[in-house]
């Protein structure tokens, strides 16, 4: 799994919750990075099934991020989105994704949504899916 996160903190807790379910994961810090990564694992014979992208990626956007490993075309890996929710381009494509997740991402709802992005089900979008509707999403902490 390649995990994609401009806060060093964040893929390092990635990095944990992934261990924690025996995912082996890489993580880079930006979009170049991560496209990067994905040509190297391919040229060795060891793509990346899965690719966990955050929303905001600094000066970058992993709505940008996801739409070119989509557009690199071949066998496109599994993609997860992680967001605080919606962005100042709206809600995310929800069918560029696999599975989209609102964070705070505890590592169970993590796992569930890596099991269910290598189901073939319809992509799980919940509790994002209130925001394509327009309705306010309640986060209690």
């Amino acid at each position: 799994m390649l995990g994609v996160d401009d806060l060093a903190i964040n893929r390092e807790i990635l990095r944990a919750h992934l261990a924690r379910f025996d995912i082996p994961s890489v993580e880079v810090a930006e979009g170049a990075a991560a496209l990067a990564a994905l040509a190297a694992a391919e040229t060795d014979g060891k793509a990346f099934a899965g690719v966990i992208i955050d929303r905001r990626l600094g000066a970058n956007s992993g709505l940008a991020l996801a739409q070119a490993i989509r557009a690199r075309g071949g066998e496109a890996p599994r993609l997860i989105l992680f967001s605080s929710g919606e962005g100042p381009d709206g809600p995310p494509p929800f069918k560029l994704f696999d599975a989209v997740l609102l964070k705070p991402v505890m590592p169970a709802r993590l796992h569930e949504a890596v099991r269910h992005a290598f189901s073939g089900r319809k992509p799980r979008v919940e509790p994002l899916a209130e925001l394509a509707r327009g309705a306010p999403v309640l986060r209690v902490l």
